[in-house]
């Protein structure tokens, strides 16, 4: 057993950090950002990590191989961890603990919110049966379980979009709204009609996602209550 302590990050001015856990790290996965020479973001010999141990724990370390120079560990939520694992380009970890990794992300302020991320821990037989729907409907993890929660809760109140479309077709129009809606799902039809053009009607996710590819291909679009 080689064991880590975990550190409350702080301490007092009495005292250094207090060791609020640890874990065994012969058991445990470790990603760091160390390169072919052995140096990290904090410069020569020094960098920072991500540990998940065996209990599922995230855990963040700023190590060093200095002399003088300890390891400090503290934990960290499962949203920072996913943070720290994608600016690292661990995609496929990202994939086997919080599913897909969008092909294209803006995170830009200014765009709609498309709803915020919920991180949540499912036991085995119920991960394997959302696996095994998701598989069927050739669909991701995420989306799955998205899906199941609208079905059981209802989705987002219904809106219609009016929206202009410079290549004037509504077969175009509809490739775009085909594009805004989740895998698995059936694109709802583009109507040819109201003062900018076109019109569609849709679930409020639906509606989020198609407004902000409109209005990155610079189209005019506005939303109305169904």
């Amino acid at each position: 057993m080689t064991r880590m302590n975990i550190m409350d990050g702080e301490g007092t001015d009495f005292a250094g950090p207090a060791v609020i856990g640890w874990f065994d790290s012969d058991k445990a996965e470790w990603w760091d950002d160390a390169d072919h020479n052995g140096n990290g973001s904090g410069g020569t010999g020094r960098g920072e990590g991500v540990w998940r141990t065996k209990a599922g724990k995230w855990v963040f370390c700023r190590w060093s191989n200095w002399q003088g120079e300890k390891t400090v560990c503290t934990y960290m939520d499962a949203e920072a961890a996913r943070e720290w694992l994608l600016k690292n380009e661990f995609d496929a970890t990202v994939e086997m603990y919080f599913g897909e990794v969008a092909e294209e992300e803006d995170r830009r302020p200014g765009r709609p919110e498309i709803g915020g991320r919920v991180t949540l821990s499912l036991g085995p037989d119920l991960l394997a049966r959302i696996d095994a729907w998701a598989e069927e409907r050739g669909i991701s993890r995420a989306e799955a379980v998205r899906q199941r929660l609208e079905a059981s809760f209802g989705s987002a109140a219904t809106q219609t979009l009016e929206f202009s479309y410079k290549g004037g077709t509504i077969g175009g129009a509809q490739d775009i709204v085909r594009q805004a809606t989740p895998a698995g799902e059936a694109a709802p039809s583009v109507q040819q009609a109201g003062r900018l053009g076109f019109t569609v009607t849709a679930g409020g996710d639906v509606i989020d996602r198609l407004r902000a590819e409109l209005e990155d291909r610079g189209e005019e679009c506005y939303v109305t209550e169904a």
